[in-house]
């Protein structure tokens, strides 16, 4: 048998050819060693064969053409893409990986300094103070805390009364906190806030926030029916009333101290924003836990001058209790109001209930206004064999003659408040002592500023400290 066939054997047509096969065949041959891409190519041609063979109508003359998938042109594989892939060594990938990290990192932080710090970071130009005409100082005392100047701004008062509020710091997208309490003149101090929450809002602040020491209308809670007749009455809180404006003119968050506890028309319940209040009892269990006022292994009786203060009271008495871990040094007593009538007024008369004789006395009461109240309750307390008597109050007004009324009063030792009102300058006696709230609302406004620009759950926040 001649094996030499002549087509195999011509001269003119070698065994092995060495030219380059056509772009179709190399097409062919790199499919076939990519598995995946082969099935794909292969099978989208035979079902687009065979779906145009099944619904082919049957009228058709002639057959129409199986459906194929394009060929591109085939530029070859990339072998030089994978040998350098598999070349970078584990040191290459890491700082590649890193890189692009960092490069994401840059493009989805949002534009706020403590959130790129993970914390509060003093100083925040994200930030600003301003203060009405009631308690500037307090105010600087907050900022000096943060860090953060208080803003300037100037409130002032036209001839005939009427009030004018012009900011002169840009507020565009800021959170802003205005402080202001609801001191003498009450109305005209409540009509700066209110025209000051409205400003802020007409420059653009991101978020206005109403920090109110001490809030208007305490006293409404107290009184009776605005009318009744022999059936009916007509309640109303003028507190409610001031919590609706605030709330018409946009503010978006209210901070306030010692408001009242539910159950007491708490001012707290007439707002629909969020009202957070800061509580002072702890302030002051620890300042006459420390300051060396009450004598020390002589009991105490923590009394409260009316129904309305019994809380604020047990509170107190508890954290002398957990100061000095000893219940049965302090002592909880109490003063009744009983109605009474006398010709045509209605009177309140006050019984002490508890025992206060051979103690030391602290009235704990949450406002001081005329002082009228708690003068009457040291004598009483006196009367009955009490020692030394503090009083404690979170608000003081001190109007008309109070300061007199307390430095002239024999039976008082010391009077406590905080700085949620300031004395006035004339005052220069020494049995009034002011506690500073500012710590307290300086880092409520911290942790308020701060959530407020924490990264969202849908964020992506890179580890950054591991790839450092």
């Amino acid at each position: 048998m001649n094996l030499a066939s002549p087509i195999l054997a011509s001269p003119t047509r070698p065994l092995a050819s060495t030219a380059a096969p056509p772009p179709e065949i190399q097409m062919y041959r790199y499919l076939l060693r990519q598995p995946a891409l082969a099935l794909g190519v292969v099978g989208a041609s035979t079902l687009g064969s065979s779906g145009d063979q099944q619904h082919r109508p049957c009228s058709a003359a002639s057959p129409s053409p199986p459906l194929r998938t394009p060929l591109l042109p085939f530029r070859g594989p990339p072998a030089a893409a994978e040998e350098k892939r598999d070349t970078k060594t584990e040191e290459e990938k890491r700082v590649e990986q890193d890189e692009r990290r960092k490069l994401l990192w840059e493009r989805t932080r949002p534009p706020h300094q403590c959130t790129h710090e993970g914390k509060f970071v003093r100083g925040c130009q994200e930030l600003k103070i301003f203060s009405g005409r009631s308690h500037p100082g307090l105010a600087k005392e907050v900022g000096d805390i943060l860090g953060v100047a208080p803003g300037k701004a100037t409130v002032t008062s036209f001839a005939d009364g009427e009030t004018q509020i012009q900011v002169l710091d840009s507020v565009r997208g800021l959170d802003v906190y205005i402080f202001q309490s609801c001191n003498q003149p009450v109305n005209d101090r409540i009509i700066e806030l209110l025209l000051m929450v409205s400003t802020m809002h007409r420059a653009s602040a991101k978020r206005v926030t109403a920090v109110i020491p001490f809030m208007g209308y305490k006293h409404h809670r107290r009184v009776g029916a605005v009318s009744h007749d022999k059936t009916t009455r007509y309640l109303g809180s003028a507190g409610q009333d001031f919590a609706k404006m605030l709330e018409v003119l946009g503010v978006d968050r209210v901070i306030a101290v010692d408001l009242q506890r539910p159950g007491h028309q708490s001012e707290g319940t007439s707002f629909t924003v969020p009202v957070e209040t800061c509580v002072t009892e702890g302030l002051a269990v620890k300042y006459f836990a420390q300051a060396g006022l009450l004598t020390d292994g002589r009991k105490v009786a923590v009394v409260a001058p009316n129904p309305d203060t019994a809380k604020k009271a047990q509170i107190f008495r508890h954290g002398l209790i957990d100061a000095w871990q000893d219940a049965p040094r302090v002592s909880l007593a109490m003063f009744s109001r009983a109605p009474v009538v006398q010709g045509s007024k209605l009177h309140h008369e006050s019984e002490l209930l508890g025992d206060v004789n051979g103690k030391d006395v602290v009235i704990v009461d949450d406002i001081i206004d005329t002082a009228n109240t708690l003068v009457r309750a040291a004598q009483v307390c006196k009367a009955s064999g009490a020692n030394n008597i503090f009083i404690f109050a979170s608000h003081g007004l001190f109007t008309e003659d109070a300061l007199r009324k307390i430095e002239e009063c024999q039976e008082i030792s010391k009077v406590v408040t905080t700085n949620t009102i300031p004395l006035p300058e004339w005052y220069s006696g020494k049995k009034v002592t002011q506690l500073s709230i500012a710590p307290l609302l300086a880092k409520r406004i911290e942790a308020d500023h701060f959530r407020r620009h924490l990264y969202n759950e849908e964020v992506y926040v890179p580890d950054l400290e591991a790839s450092t």
